[in-house]
């Protein structure tokens, strides 16, 4: 049970830390957009397939927290809540960021579409609701993990 512990935070907190660095550093309105496409097109190819596969394996960790944490009736609820963030995150990401980056990558100076500010606008959007969900679930992973005693495995 410890190891589940150990790499629920350090899974949940990676993926914290990638998407606030995020956050904090890629706000599109800091940017010209000449600055800014580089910038996340470089960004969009490093992450867009490792991201994913992390947040899979962090809510596959939870689900298996809450699996342990049955006899715990709050723990477990909030490894519930916990894992229905990560997937709410997991969902905004496939559904809603990937679609507009797939967009973005296809960009360049001279093929940008007329209404790309709205684009940019909205993937920003779902970028701050992903960051949100992840954020709070690792709270809740970091709390219930480390308030609660170990317990025994049946």
């Amino acid at each position: 049970m410890q190891l589940i512990r150990y790499f629920n935070i350090l899974l949940t907190g990676i993926i914290s830390g990638i998407l606030i660095g995020i956050w904090i550093g890629l706000n599109p309105s800091d940017f010209s957009f000449a600055a800014y496409l580089p910038v996340q097109q470089k960004l969009i190819s490093d992450l867009y397939n490792f991201l994913p596969w992390l947040q899979v394996s962090a809510l596959i960790l939870c689900i298996i927290s809450v699996l342990q944490h049955k006899k715990q009736r709050l723990v477990f609820i909030g490894f519930i809540v916990a894992s229905i963030l990560l997937a709410c995150s997991l969902l905004i990401a496939q559904f809603a960021v990937h679609p507009l980056h797939d967009q973005m990558m296809n960009w360049t100076a001279g093929t940008l579409p007329a209404q790309w500010e709205p684009i940019v606008r909205e993937s920003w959007q779902y970028q701050q609701w992903q960051t949100m969900a992840v954020l709070l679930a690792f709270s809740i992973i970091v709390w219930y993990s480390l308030s609660e005693p170990e317990i025994e495995s049946e």
